[in-house]
């Protein structure tokens, strides 16, 4: 099981967990919706979209791929994560890209 660790912005939000989302997918594609979907949380963060809005985005995107109730609560967790920091977008892209393979 890979272990996915989201730490950006000098340690406003750092994260670890397994991600059987990212590691069971086959699609690099599926790797790179997750990351992009996770780092767009930022931006909405800054648009005052509701938190529980920004969640159901990534649940979504999470449903089509190889996930457990495990994946998503981490995600849900990376999210509210993201929501409580001044991290950006591109920060998130970057710590999360790399585990894309």
């Amino acid at each position: 099981m890979k272990k996915i660790a989201v730490m950006v912005a000098a340690g406003f939000v750092t994260l670890v967990f397994t991600a059987t989302a990212f590691a069971q997918s086959k699609l690099p594609s599926d790797c790179n919706l997750l990351t992009q979907t996770v780092a767009a949380t930022a931006m909405w963060r800054d648009n005052g979209v509701p938190l529980s809005k920004a969640q159901e985005n990534v649940d979504k995107v999470l449903k089509q791929m190889p996930s457990t109730s495990e994946d998503r609560a981490n995600w849900r967790n990376a999210v509210s994560a993201i929501y409580s920091s001044k991290v950006t977008s591109s920060q998130v892209s970057e710590s999360l890209k790399r585990d894309c393979r």
